[in-house]
């Protein structure tokens, strides 16, 4: 990441007698450029019946949302890019946990019934996890993991 700049370099001239021009514009900054790269991440699940995708906050370093469980003492999600159902990020089997190997993949068109499950590790109606996408240095997704609150 950094500045972002349009370089062009012209030569002219014949019989190896060349001149050469070179200019250069700065299209995006350093902060833009950082802005830009950040996509928006949103999260969907079995609380409301997979009705409404909520947006995830970016803290710098990763995107976070809070669930409550619900009355089956567990709750199912997958995320999405901007948003899209056609652009889901899923584990690689049904019901993946932290806990669990499975690999995230995606974005994908069509992921039903591949999803992470929050609330296996001795949740109740009521108990609340921050869900967390983690991300590669280059801004990329890497991981899904989640942390039980306090009460």
């Amino acid at each position: 990441a950094g500045d972002v700049f349009r370089i062009e370099l012209t030569r002219r001239g014949e019989s190896g007698m060349f001149e050469y021009d070179l200019k250069w514009e700065r299209l995006v900054d350093e902060k833009q450029s950082q802005a830009a790269t950040h996509q928006k991440y949103s999260i969907v699940g079995s609380w409301d019946n997979w009705e409404t995708a909520k947006e995830m906050e970016f803290d710098g370093t990763c995107y976070k949302y809070i669930i409550t469980l619900g009355l089956r003492n567990e709750e199912s999600f997958q995320i999405l890019l901007d948003g899209l159902r056609e652009r889901t990020l899923h584990p690689d089997r049904a019901n993946a946990t932290p806990y669990t190997i499975h690999v995230l993949q995606g974005p994908s068109i069509s992921a039903h019934g591949l999803n992470w499950t929050v609330g296996r590790d001795g949740g109740s109606t009521g108990s609340k996890y921050e869900v967390r996408l983690n991300l590669t240095k280059r801004g990329h997704p890497k991981s899904v993991d989640w942390v039980k609150l306090p009460n």
